[in-house]
């Protein structure tokens, strides 16, 4: 786990731990101190949200970034997920490219994928029609046309996972795993699952 992802871990578990209840002292019938724990006021909650909803966008923008490589029979995958710069504030670009083979077939893809940040379970969106030259265009940057399949992504221990079921973007139900290690896709269906670890260095 790199140091960005440790950290952003910790800060993420005492944002929450933070902002669920607040202690307030008073005294029991004999007079003597005592903590009550109370729920704060809306407004703190929201900010203390927001911030925890930074926390995992720049978690999961630190975990989904970078090579990845296949692992296991017949996954000769690599993703690359490059950043792009976004234009809109609070939410991230990142061009996707798989390529390499997979069962004996050659594989050659890309997309894009955004997050943005929602309380404390960031959005993931995957657009697999994108086309990286039509980014200069801001209507379709901002509203890229096609197919696409949004997801929130849940903390999960030191990572996200979620499970999405877009047939017109991956036949099938799939589950997702992100960690700072790599990337784990499993049909929810079959059973089969894919694997990738991160490169580092």
């Amino acid at each position: 786990m790199t140091p960005l992802t440790r950290t952003a871990s910790v800060l993420s578990l005492f944002t929450v731990l933070a902002c669920s209840t607040t202690p307030v002292q008073t005294t029991d019938q004999w007079g003597n101190p005592k903590f009550n724990m109370t729920f704060e006021d809306p407004e703190e909650g929201q900010r203390h949200r927001r911030a925890s909803g930074h926390i995992s966008l720049v978690s999961s923008l630190s975990m989904l970034s970078g090579r990845f490589v296949g692992t296991g029979p017949e996954n000769d995958l690599t993703i690359e997920l490059e950043r792009f710069r976004d234009p809109k504030m609070g939410r991230v670009s990142l061009l996707l490219t798989v390529s390499g083979r997979y069962g004996g077939n050659d594989v050659r893809r890309s997309g894009l994928v955004r997050l943005a940040g929602s309380d404390a379970a960031p959005r993931l969106a995957y657009y697999p029609d994108f086309e990286p030259g039509a980014s200069t265009k801001v209507s379709v940057w901002d509203r890229p046309s096609g197919r696409h399949c949004g997801v929130v992504l849940k903390p999960r221990g030191e990572g996200f996972s979620t499970e999405t079921s877009c047939e017109s973007v991956m036949p099938g139900e799939w589950a997702l795993g992100i960690g700072a290690d790599g990337i784990r896709l499993k049909d929810v269906r079959s059973g089969e699952t894919l694997r990738f670890t991160k490169v580092t260095g």
